[in-house]
């Protein structure tokens, strides 16, 4: 009898659908394995997750067309922990399975579109007649520049109901649709050469051969010595074909020649994508810090996390250490230790603090044992470093919010570096899981140890703390006798009323750069928005461009000379016109970080010959740029490094003696509940980034128009555990997390009208169930009504975490409250997004 097999597939449906498989199998389980199966009208890769033991009805179950695995490519406990994140964050088991696997594992087919005959003017005319819609269609796919057009992008111009017209038009026979399966990432080879195995025996005369080769052909003569030489000197003797015929200037004929000799073997070889190319040259580390001596901070919180290890039980720690307390030195104790007890570990980090500074101290201390997962590698890199991981041949990874997935098995210890940053809470698309929250959930699931650490923890975090849910670390005091730099607060409105502002300078800002310039060390300017400017103005009508699928203003970028959206990347040119009333009166309001540099230079007198740097995401798009920026940086090649929060994270320079903060202010009034607790660990992250160093005290600098605010007088007395309970007193009284899960619910669709209605209905819906495990707020409409070409209405909902621990009694409801909605409406085009502990605002 064949088995019968659930599979999970990558849509939002959250079921799972049941599978015959008639193949020969050559392993002892597929649950784990990738399957490419039939669904609905398309061929798409699914994940086996169960298998269905005496099935008697197998027949009525289409087969399963091909397993891709040899062996399981999800082990048990990441299986677990996605279908965790599936119930928790309310999305499908099979889209978290997708997330769980590099792009490129999971291929699926898509059906094209082409004109299968010559269509002449009669039969256009004919259609435009009795059917304008297939007329429009068919027009459309004749007018593309490209031959082949598949459904999507049909569907991105005409919308989704347009299966019935491209049927009507193939049985006309005038397109042909044809399903084509896409491709899979699969290794990397080369061609690469070795000595052929007679010229490796003990008898075989190569001193004879060498002489002939010698006489007859000098070039093989060349390539025949070299891999001798090469044979002495490595394990292998082998090389690559394409280094072989440059290093020493030769051709192919060379090596066929030698081929046919039987002298050489020339064969393919697999390639590792994800390898370190990074010179020793260009490394950002200090090569003697895994020798440091702890400090007894230090080497406490070692000790701590070591013992946890070795008893084999899950434990949670936060880990609070103030900016260059040496945190990452307690990560590398923690790791030997559990290395040594032959245990993995997983090191998160959020994407923004992932600078190759980060990436080069740990390399260097843990050489050939780390393997990378993040978004600045290719599809062909994360692919061979996931099958690193997978064969067990590297027993650390450090990656970003997605490595949370790596199929580390054995594993002791997770660490959670900057736990505190919104980057590990996934927006778009499902899952929306945050990877922090999974670390823990993973932690129970395989009895590893968990450590958190951040110099400016998440209220979540700190409240885990208070109620004695986590231990607590504490690391006070900078690691080699450095002291918190002087913070300075520069009142913006008194410096415009005493005339002491210099454009967006201060006058106090502005001595300390000259004072820093002159001490030759180095300077960081913090200005969170990137661009020229925010908004171009007509000042003769107050005309501004806005996008003209989002409902924002589009952003200034002078060198490009365009103007853009920074939520669905729209572009148009800039003009030097108004484009309503044609005057050329515009003024440029605000200021992004291309705009400070440009100011900068022009106030800085020329003697200083300045050097500036400017790092935020459009100069920092190359491979390599950003490791470029940060070694001229280190070096003294640059003076000033100005940029967004990249420069906040991540960052251990000895000659940065002055930060500087040109507004402060900008994320401090967001609507939105976290703005002062984000404000604070901003602030407070950047402004550590000065005076890492006992022999070079730091400065900062920040200029504000709100000196009391909260998060700027804790920056200025470093008093942090106040801030916190402060803060956690206000979410308390108001009910916002860590008191409660912050749910948001998302409506989406073209027209205005219709998503107010539908948002509308399913509160009346919902309402019907609501009880204390929960409150709705809404519906309401969001801060930018209508994004990316769609109008928005928002529903927030307050789930007790008290009466409601797991969240399961509202999850219930609300499922319960969209199968009523869906009864309703139908097939509705309205879009419905749910973020389970949402980190966006309104």
């Amino acid at each position: 009898m064949n088995s019968v097999y659930q599979v999970a597939i990558p849509n939002p449906t959250n079921q799972l659908f049941s599978y015959r498989c008639t193949l020969v199998l050559t392993h002892d389980t597929l649950v784990g394995c990738r399957v490419l199966v039939p669904f609905g009208k398309r061929i798409v890769t699914g994940i086996v997750v169960e298998e269905v033991h005496n099935e008697p009805n197998q027949e009525q179950f289409k087969n399963i067309l091909e397993v891709l695995d040899e062996a399981p490519v999800i082990i048990p406990p990441i299986l677990q922990l996605t279908k965790w994140i599936s119930e928790y964050y309310f999305c499908s088991w099979g889209e978290v399975l997708k997330a769980a696997l590099p792009q490129g594992m999971s291929p699926e087919s898509t059906v094209t579109v082409q004109v299968a005959d010559i269509i002449t003017k009669e039969v256009l005319a004919h259609l435009e007649l009795t059917a304008p819609k297939r007329h429009k269609l068919l027009e459309y796919i004749l007018a593309s520049n490209s031959k082949v057009l598949t459904i999507k992008q049909l569907q991105k111009h005409f919308g989704s109901n347009i299966q019935f017209q491209l049927e009507a038009l193939e049985h006309l026979g005038y397109i042909l649709c044809t399903q084509v399966l896409g491709d899979s990432i699969t290794p990397k080879s080369q061609k690469a050469v070795k000595l052929s195995k007679q010229v490796l025996e003990p008898d075989f005369d190569r001193e004879t051969v060498s002489k002939e080769l010698d006489s007859f052909s000098a070039k093989q003569s060349l390539v025949f010595s070299h891999l001798l030489l090469l044979s002495n000197n490595t394990s292998t003797g082998i090389v690559l074909l394409s280094h072989l015929l440059k290093d020493l200037s030769v051709t192919v004929s060379v090596i066929e020649s030698l081929q046919k000799k039987q002298l050489v073997e020339v064969f393919d070889i697999e390639i590792n994508r994800a390898i370190d190319k990074t010179s020793q040259e260009q490394k950002l580390h200090n090569s003697e810090e895994e020798n440091y001596l702890l400090t007894q901070e230090q080497e406490h919180a070692a000790n701590q996390i070591i013992d946890a290890i070795e008893l084999g039980k899950p434990k949670n720690f936060l880990l609070h250490g103030i900016t260059g307390s040496g945190k990452t030195l307690v990560y590398f104790r923690a790791i030997r230790a559990a290395l040594h007890l032959g245990k993995t570990v997983l090191i998160l980090v959020p994407e923004i603090s992932l600078t190759p500074q980060l990436l080069d101290r740990f390399t260097s201390a843990f050489p050939g044992m780390i393997s990378l997962m993040h978004s600045k590698m290719s599809e062909g890199e994360r692919y061979d470093s996931f099958r690193q991981i997978r064969t067990n041949k590297k027993p650390i990874v450090l990656g970003v919010r997605s490595a949370l997935f790596a199929p580390l098995e054995n594993l002791g210890l997770i660490i959670v570096d900057e736990e505190h940053e919104p980057t590990y809470k996934q927006d778009s698309p499902a899952p929306r899981y945050n990877a922090r929250d999974g670390a823990i959930v993973r932690g129970k699931l395989e009895q590893a140890v968990v450590v958190l650490g951040s110099a400016t923890p998440s209220m979540e975090s700190y409240a885990n703390v208070v109620y004695e849910k986590y231990s607590l670390l504490s690391l006070k005091n900078r690691a080699d006798g450095a002291t918190l730099p002087s913070v300075e607060i520069v009142n913006m409105a008194e410096q415009h009323k005493l005339k002491k502002m210099n454009g967006l300078f201060s006058e106090t800002l502005l001595n300390a750069i000259t004072q820093t310039l002159d001490k030759k060390e180095g300077i960081i300017l913090f200005q969170n928005r990137r661009g020229y400017s925010p908004i171009i103005q007509c000042r003769s009508c107050g005309h501004i461009h806005h996008c003209i699928d989002c409902s924002i203003p589009l952003t200034y970028h002078k060198y490009t000379s365009l103007l853009r959206c920074h939520y669905c990347g729209y572009t148009q040119k800039a003009s030097s016109r108004c484009g309503e009333c044609h005057s050329d009166d515009l003024v440029e309001l605000g200021a992004g970080t291309e705009k400070i540099a440009e100011m900068l230079m022009d106030i800085i007198p020329k003697s200083y010959n300045v050097q500036i740097s400017r790092m935020d995401i459009d100069t920092t798009s190359r491979k390599g740029s950003q490791r470029r920026m940060l070694h001229d940086f280190s070096t003294g090649k640059t003076d000033i490094l100005l940029g967004t929060q990249m420069v906040a994270k991540g960052i251990d320079i000895e000659r940065v003696t002055l930060v500087g903060v040109i507004n402060a202010d900008l994320s401090m009034f967001h609507p939105d509940f976290r703005a002062t607790e984000r404000t604070y660990q901003l602030l407070t992250q950047v402004a550590g980034r000065s005076g890492r160093h006992a022999s070079k005290p730091g400065k900062v600098v920040v200029q504000t128009y709100a000196p009391h605010h909260p998060a700027i007088t804790a920056l200025v007395s470093h008093s942090g555990d106040s801030f916190f309970q402060n803060e956690l007193e206000m979410r308390r009284l108001s009910n916002y997390p860590p008191f409660c899960r912050f749910i948001r619910i998302e409506f989406s669709h073209k027209h205005d009208a219709d998503v107010k209605n539908y948002a509308q209905l399913f509160v009346q819906i919902l309402k019907k169930l609501e009880n204390e495990f929960f409150e709705i707020l809404g519906p309401t409409i969001p801060t930018i009504p209508k994004l990316k070409g769609m109008y928005r209405s928002l529903i927030i909902i307050k789930n007790n975490k008290t009466l409601d621990p797991s969240g399961w009694y509202f999850r219930s409801a609300l499922q319960q409250s969209l199968t009523t909605f869906k009864n309703i409406k139908g097939s509705s085009t309205v879009r419905i997004v749910v973020d389970i502990d949402s980190y966006q605002g309104v």
